[in-house]
């Protein structure tokens, strides 16, 4: 059968590979494989969290992840989509503008981010920031 989604096609291939290596990490000076099993367990309890902790918006809501690209950011996207939400990535290398801009395009009811606590939390955007985004696109520089 094929996939109707793509979170479906990440389960998909977690159950017919579990134990093959699916990303590798660095810790320390090494890198570290991580099993698409493992994989999947850590984005079944991140979708978990969010529907019982009472964090989790409407299905189809656009939900920005801002973070260093890492496999936190992977899994959060996975669990977000298995959830039936609209993801967007926001690198922490953008300028404030960019970001702005994202924003006032996508219209995010909600942002993910890697605090320096190396936790996650899934909040919603204030009326100061949704006032103040950019409308016009950053102009590229020559």
């Amino acid at each position: 059968m094929a996939d109707t989604h793509l979170a479906q096609m990440f389960f998909d291939r977690a159950r017919s590979e579990g134990q093959s290596p699916g990303y590798r990490v660095r810790q320390g000076g090494a890198y570290v494989d991580v099993a698409f099993g493992e994989a999947a367990d850590r984005v079944e309890a991140i979708a978990s969290g969010l529907v019982k902790g009472g964090h989790a918006p409407a299905p189809g809501t656009c939900v920005t992840i801002m973070a260093n690209t890492r496999l936190e950011w992977i899994l959060a996207d996975w669990a977000l989509l298995s959830l039936g939400y609209r993801t967007v990535p926001i690198y922490v290398s953008l300028l404030p503008p960019e970001i702005g801009y994202i924003h006032a395009d996508t219209r995010p009811s909600c942002w993910w981010s890697r605090t320096r606590r190396c936790s996650t939390r899934c909040a919603r955007p204030s009326a100061a920031s949704t006032s103040s985004r950019s409308t016009t696109r950053p102009t590229p520089s020559s």
